[in-house]
């Protein structure tokens, strides 16, 4: 890890540390570099905050109860959930919304765009345009 520490009890009871810090490597290239087995020499891109480094596939594995699921959430300063990635554990679905509001789901063999539930293969809830036959 480089940077400086604060490590101990506050106020908040929080532990602070200013730098760049890395598990599994000595070089991290981010605020946090987490490294198992090296991806070869690949630069990190700017603006980086989180490394997931790994000779394999990496994974980020949510863990929940049966009745939730996980969710990626982009947020602004004016917005601070316009965009998610969303899996519902109980219907077994993921969501994609932008502006707080649903526009694509996949539910089982079925996709929806424009709806939350689609009930068929390919379920639009709005007009279609294709650029060819």
């Amino acid at each position: 890890a480089t940077g400086s520490t604060t490590f101990g009890d506050s106020a908040d009871d929080k532990h602070i540390f200013t730098g760049q810090m890395g598990i599994g490597t000595a070089t991290p290239e981010a605020a946090l570099h987490l490294q198992n087995g090296t991806a070869g020499s690949i630069a990190a891109i700017g603006g980086a905050v989180l490394i997931l480094e790994s000779n394999e596939k990496p994974k980020i594995h949510f863990q929940s109860p049966g009745g939730y699921g996980g969710s990626i959430i982009f947020g602004s300063p004016t917005d601070n959930d316009e965009g998610q990635i969303y899996y519902d554990h109980g219907s077994d679905r993921f969501l994609f919304k932008t502006g707080g509001s649903t526009k694509m789901a996949i539910l089982g063999n079925n996709v929806g765009i424009g709806t939350a539930s689609p009930a068929k293969t390919l379920d639009v809830a709005g007009d279609i345009k294709f650029s060819s036959n």
